[in-house]
């Protein structure tokens, strides 16, 4: 086997290559950079614009029909008078009467206003 000797030559240059115009590259690689930054930052908005559209769509507002439509029975619930059967303490129902809220509030502020003050167990305060 014959081997062929290869001969490396050094090619150096004592001069350097610079940029011919270095105005135009930092000028190229700025206006690069906002570029970048803007498509990046309108991606991220349209992105997240969309994806808190569709959360709404299926996180809100599913929940808001139902929510309104207890909480108006609730207060309807709570402005009717009703007689409803509940268990009492041996098993047995036990009716009850249901009276509107603002009819048991006035109740109990009667019933609070003849009640007398209790004393103090050592006497009356000096």
């Amino acid at each position: 086997m014959a081997h062929a000797s290869h001969s490396q030559t050094d090619v150096t240059t004592d001069v350097q290559i610079d940029d011919p115009e270095g105005g135009s590259t930092w000028f190229v690689t700025l206006a690069g950079s906002v570029v970048f930054a803007a498509l990046v930052l309108a991606i991220s908005v349209i992105y997240f614009a969309a994806s808190n559209r569709e959360t709404d769509l299926r996180v809100i507002d599913e929940r808001v029909v139902p929510l309104e439509q207890m909480r108006a029975e609730q207060k309807q619930l709570l402005a009717d008078y009703a007689r409803i059967e509940v268990p009492g303490p041996d098993g047995k129902p036990v009716e009850r009467i249901r009276i509107p809220i603002n009819g048991a509030m006035r109740a109990i502020a009667v019933e609070l206003s003849t009640v007398k003050p209790a004393t103090p167990a050592g006497g009356a305060a000096k």
